[in-house]
C-alpha cells in the first residue's frame, strides 16, 4: 500500500481470494544504464520488504554486479538473435527458482517472453509495463494480431505516458486494460 492509502498493482494481485506473499521477478533486456533500467534498479533496491530477483534476457549489464553484491539474484539468459519461444521456458525457470508470484516485464520483448512463461507457470501473474517505443513506425498488422492474444496474459498492463497508451491501443491492446503509471518511485 502507498502512503496515500491506495493499493499498488502488486498488492492487488490475489490468488484464490488469499493474499499471497508477493515475490517479484523483474524481467528486462539487460541492466545497462538507461531510464527503464534505472527504474528497475530502484525497484530492486528501494523496496526491500518485497523479495525480488532480476532476469535479463540478454547479458546482465553494468548495474547487475551491484545488485548481486546486495544479495539480489540476477539471471542472464544470453538470448540468441531472433525469436525463440523456448526462452519463455527459461523465464519460467527463473521465476520458479525465485518462487516468484509475479513476473514484472519491462518493455515489449520481455513481455512477450513473460507471457510465454505462463505456459510453463500458469499460476504466476504477469505485470507488463511499456516504457517507450524503439521507432516511430506504425504497428505492423502482424503485431496487432499477435497482441490480441498476448493482451490476455498480463494481470496488469501499464504505459508510462498517455501518448504511449495511445500507441499501445493502435498495437491491439484494449483501452480498459491499460493504466497510465508515470515513471519513477518515491
Amino acid at each position: 500500500n502507498r502512503p496515500d492509502g491506495r493499493r499498488t498493482a502488486y498488492a492487488r494481485l490475489r490468488r484464490d481470494d488469499r493474499v499471497m506473499e508477493t515475490r517479484v521477478l523483474q524481467v528486462v533486456l539487460c541492466l545497462n544504464p538507461g531510464g527503464t533500467e534505472r527504474l528497475v534498479h530502484d525497484l530492486l533496491t528501494r523496496v526491500p520488504d518485497m523479495p525480488s530477483a532480476l532476469c535479463c534476457l540478454d547479458e546482465p549489464g553494468a548495474w547487475s554486479e551491484g545488485l548481486q553484491d546486495r544479495g539480489i539474484r540476477v539471471t542472464a539468459l544470453r538470448r540468441a538473435p531472433g525469436f525463440n519461444p523456448m526462452l519463455g521456458r527459461s523465464v519460467a525457470r527463473a521465476a520458479r527458482e525465485h518462487r516468484a508470484t509475479v513476473i514484472h516485464a519491462h518493455q515489449y520483448t520481455p513481455f512477450v517472453y513473460a507471457a510465454l512463461a505462463r505456459l510453463w507457470s500458469p499460476s504466476v501473474r504477469v505485470v507488463f509495463t511499456e516504457h517507450g517505443r524503439l521507432s516511430d513506425a506504425p504497428p505492423s498488422p502482424k503485431r496487432r494480431l499477435v497482441n490480441r492474444v498476448l493482451r490476455t496474459f498480463p494481470s496488469v498492463t501499464c504505459a508510462v505516458s498517455a501518448d504511449l497508451k495511445q500507441f499501445m491501443l493502435q498495437e491491439g491492446f484494449r483501452d480498459s486494460d491499460i493504466r497510465v503509471v508515470y515513471n519513477g518511485i518515491d
